[in-house]
């Protein structure tokens, strides 16, 4: 079994070689966490910043602590925040739906279910802002899981 310190070293080690920066800055405990309302959690806006050929890119995004680690206090670090985000392309929204479970439509069958569409929007924008970032070093980024 690995322990959580050999993650977050492979994570840090990743961040070492890749010139990748992660600033984590805590902003409230909030009970409206998507997937989880009405459940306290620590709410953290995180920049990913790195230098790549002399451009610096950045990308934003909202970290959701656990309920656990909101009661103690938890700070998420590198390992956290790379394992959380979408490495891989989440295909078409069709897709996407059969791949996770999500409904298509509305319950009227007309028209596409806006709550899973606003979920793949979600996913296919963070994607998207991975691979801007991270495209030279993607295989290396899924290594951290």
């Amino acid at each position: 079994m690995v322990s959580k310190n050999e993650y977050l070293e492979k994570a840090q080690e990743f961040c070492r070689k890749t010139n990748t920066g992660i600033t984590v800055n805590f902003v409230k405990n909030d009970m409206e966490c998507p997937w989880d309302v009405g459940k306290c959690h620590a709410k953290y806006a995180v920049v990913i910043s790195r230098k790549v050929s002399g451009i610096k890119k950045k990308m934003t995004l909202d970290f959701w602590e656990s309920i656990v680690g909101t009661q103690n206090n938890e700070v998420p670090d590198e390992y956290d925040i790379l394992a959380c985000l979408d490495k891989y392309d989440p295909g078409n929204y069709e897709e996407f739906c059969h791949e996770f479970g999500y409904e298509i439509y509305d319950p009227d069958g007309m028209y596409y279910n806006p709550e899973s569409k606003r979920v793949y929007k979600g996913v296919r924008h963070c994607y998207m802002q991975v691979v801007r970032l991270f495209s030279d070093v993607i295989d290396d980024l899924r290594e951290i899981y």
